[in-house]
Parts: C-alpha cells; structure tokens; sequence
C-alpha cells in the first residue's frame, strides 16, 4: 500500500510549486491535497488528477511511482 507520494512532493518542491496550486488546479481543498500527497486516512490521488499535474507542470509520471 502506499503511503503518500514523496517523490511528486520532491519534484514539487524543487519546481517551488504549492499545494494551493494544485488544490485550484485540481478544484480541490488544500487539505485534500496535502492528504493526498502524505497518503492520510488512506486518501490517494485519481489517475486523472496525478495525469492533470504532470502535463501542467511537466513532470515525468514515471518518476512519481
């Protein structure tokens, strides 16, 4: 089972990109991105929205997995 994404967090905080972005990115609440993104009450991400954040900030999906 995985426990969050640490990785995209990784590549996320390189490219200096905040999670109220990908919230209104992704028109969720922050707090649902950060559960996401920490793997929080088994909370994971839609292979919809993981593929909306790699095309809008050009990140490579097979270093997030």
């Amino acid at each position: 089972m995985r426990k969050g994404y640490p990785k995209l967090k990784g590549i996320l905080a390189e490219k200096r990109i905040k999670n109220i972005e990908i919230a209104e990115l992704l028109d969720l609440s922050n707090a649902s991105v950060t559960n996401k993104l920490n793997g929080n009450n088994g909370i994971d991400f839609k292979a919809s929205e993981l593929k909306l954040i790699c095309e809008t900030y050009d990140i490579d999906a097979n270093l997030i997995i």
